[in-house]
């Protein structure tokens, strides 16, 4: 519908704003336990998954001492998460494409 398209490209501005601010902001208003799981389930979705991986990047180049910052990217425990969407996505798009080997939806792009 026209409203679900407008919060999609709402949600995308705001996730291209925190991608900017990012690196001026304190990384804990950012990467703490209400806003980090939901932009990784932001990854999982088309119309977000560039954008949302724009402000991972972000928090991950987020320029840190080395100690604070080897905590901070354990604490936000990209690996096993982004593992699990990349493993769901293959399967999907394995099933999608009745196993042919078709070329999958094209979605996503260099963002993450």
């Amino acid at each position: 519908t026209a409203t679900a398209g407008t919060h999609a490209e709402l949600a995308v501005q705001t996730l291209y704003t925190m991608r900017v601010y990012v690196p001026w902001m304190d990384v804990g208003l950012v990467a703490n336990e209400r806003m980090l799981p939901m932009l990784l389930g932001f990854v999982a979705r088309q119309e977000l998954h560039t954008e949302a991986c724009g402000v991972l990047c972000e928090l991950v180049l987020k320029g840190m001492e080395p100690a604070p910052k080897l905590a901070h990217l354990r604490a936000m425990q990209l690996t096993p998460t982004l593992t699990a969407y990349l493993e769901a996505s293959a399967e999907g798009n394995n099933s999608a494409s009745g196993g042919s080997g078709g070329g999958g939806s094209g979605g996503g792009g260099g963002g993450g």
